[in-house]
């Protein structure tokens, strides 16, 4: 305890923050995280494997809760298709991820082979797929993952921040 008064403090340095987000997942959730994200000005990479958006409410056609789920889906679609804010990489991959909390580079690849590089500060994971092991150590650094939280049903979700 008394070498305690000998330590000196440690040395912060303040990075800047990317203001972009990737979403990685194309389906119910990765839409609407992409939305809630680019509703508040943030700019969004939507990243999907297959070719059109929509995951396994494609496949869904029993209403629930009094709405058609293919409606709902085509809505979803719609919304993401004019956001200015949302760009949409559909047959692609997120190969590649580096950096540190708050600034990430990402590489995403299309059926096409063309690589895309994407800066962003935020990644939200929106899939079922396993992700490759060298995103998972990129992201498994930080203690720290939350980077969406949405509020309770009924009520709009809110970003309150990217990492």
């Amino acid at each position: 305890v008394a070498r305690a008064a000998l330590l000196e403090p440690q040395h912060t340095v303040e990075v800047p923050v990317q203001q972009e987000a990737l979403v990685v997942g194309g389906g119910a959730a990765g839409m609407t995280a992409a939305l809630a994200l680019a509703d508040q000005g943030f700019p969004v990479h939507l990243v999907e494997r297959d070719a059109e958006l929509g995951g396994n409410l494609r496949h869904v056609h029993t209403p629930a809760n009094g709405r058609d789920p293919q409606q709902v889906l085509a809505e979803l679609v719609e919304r993401v298709r004019v956001h200015p804010l949302l760009t949409t990489h559909l047959s692609s991959e997120v190969v590649e991820t580096g950096g540190f909390m708050g600034s990430f580079s990402s590489v995403i690849e299309g059926a096409d082979g063309r690589r895309t590089t994407v800066e962003h500060g935020a990644m939200v994971r929106a899939n079922q797929r396993r992700l490759p092991r060298q995103i998972r150590r990129a992201i498994g650094r930080h203690q720290r993952r939350p980077v969406l939280f949405v509020d309770p049903p009924n009520q709009p979700p809110q970003c309150r921040g990217l990492l």
